[in-house]
């Protein structure tokens, strides 16, 4: 037993941060249906490697959805899409503030078409305020959060993240927002009604940057580049012999005695009275680096582990999903494409319930799949059409 398997999820946003949150209530069990518009389909298709009809980034956030294609902006769609709404418990959208509305599909008449909704309304900026009318993006998001600003060595530039992080950070913020409203409306005693919630794509991203805000207040200087540092201790990424990279993190006294001894220079009376590496954090670095040089990943990461120092390897794609630890925890999964009949081994959800079993040699999703595969499906299941129907309405471009 999942979670939600009793909740119908319409997700009609696209790209990134919606889908993502959407994936992660398929991943427990709910329907979801991603809608999409007709022969365009959504532009996460086209990002990453693509390859058979899909990019990859698309096979990792269409796991165990059903995909229909729906023309919004005309009066038969619109009300179409209102037949699906009144069936659903929770709706995704992502469109620049205002467009629904213009559609005549705005919280309002959404809230007479179904009065138990929630509704999940991502935008770069938010619904309202001076920049609202802005287009937004990730990498918009990312760079207001100062999560660039402090990214990077001391002496170069902002260093933006290598992947959709501000996407996926509001995904997730979507998520939780969509489960406080189930809460709510299961909870009260009194019937919450239509919840319209607003998440603007850099909040999640803002939220989790609060740690330096915060040093800002109490220090009243902005938090710089810093390299790999964290704080003054030893922290850092280090290239052994045979070529892995591998952290290590000294944030307390002891793991700092542990480095001196394994490097051999406890006779250093500088690093004894420093032994939080605040003052000669560098130049520890610098002896743990031609340390680790000198030897390959296996033996130094024994090695930091017999000291008791938090060390690991630094993964590409590959050994993430090879993983041992990962894939003996369920963590990984097997993910059949349903386009290439192939596996993909992909991370599953970040947490599972005691009474959960490890599925790690089963499969357990699907991926993949074309513009409005579903359509048959969804729309004689859902909205009682008939095959004549979907045939006229395919015919004209409505689905």
């Amino acid at each position: 037993m999942l979670g939600f398997e009793n909740l119908r999820i319409l997700d009609i946003s696209t790209i990134i941060a919606g889908p993502f949150a959407s994936l992660n209530f398929a991943k427990r069990g709910s329907e979801v249906i991603h809608l999409e518009l007709p022969e365009v389909g959504d532009g996460a298709r086209n990002l990453g490697t693509v390859a058979e009809a899909a990019g990859g980034w698309f096979k990792f956030l269409s796991q165990d959805k059903l995909h229909i294609s729906l023309r919004l902006s005309v009066n038969e769609g619109a009300e179409l899409f209102k037949i699906l709404v009144a069936e659903s418990d929770i709706l995704i959208e992502n469109f620049r503030p205002g467009t629904l509305e213009r559609w005549g599909l705005g919280p309002s008449v959404l809230e007479s078409t179904n009065p138990r909704l929630i509704m999940i309304r991502i935008s770069g900026f938010g619904q309202w305020g001076p920049n609202s009318h802005r287009p937004g993006y990730g990498t918009l998001a990312e760079a207001m959060s100062t999560f660039p600003f402090v990214t990077g060595q001391a002496d170069g530039p902002p260093t933006l993240p290598g992947t959709a992080l501000a996407d996926t950070f509001a995904g997730y913020a979507a998520y939780s927002a969509a489960l406080e409203g189930l809460f709510r409306r299961e909870q009260s005693p009194l019937d919450v009604g239509f919840q319209c919630i607003d998440v603007p794509l850099y909040g999640a991203m803002t939220f989790a940057m609060g740690l330096h805000a915060a040093e800002y207040g109490v220090t009243g200087h902005s938090p710089q580049r810093r390299g790999n540092r964290l704080g003054n201790a030893p922290r850092n990424a280090v290239l052994s012999s045979d070529g892995q990279w591998i952290v290590y993190s000294a944030q307390s006294n002891n793991i700092v005695k542990s480095i001196i001894a394994l490097l051999g220079v406890s006779h250093e009376q500088k690093f004894l009275e420093d032994q939080a590496g605040y003052k000669y954090g560098e130049e520890l670095d610098k002896l743990i680096s031609e340390w680790v040089s000198q030897h390959t990943a296996e033996d130094v990461l024994n090695a930091f582990d017999a000291h008791g120092i938090p060390s690991g390897p630094i993964y590409n794609a590959e050994q993430l999903v090879s993983d041992a630890h990962l894939i003996a925890r369920g963590d990984i999964e097997e993910v059949r494409d349903s386009e290439t009949n192939a596996m993909l081994r992909l991370p599953g959800l970040p947490y599972r319930f005691d009474d959960e079993e490890v599925r790690a040699e089963s499969v357990t999703s699907v991926t993949g799949g074309s513009i409005g595969q579903d359509n048959h499906d969804v729309y004689t299941r859902l909205a009682g059409l008939s095959e004549n129907d979907i045939e006229a309405l395919e015919s004209t471009g409505i689905i």
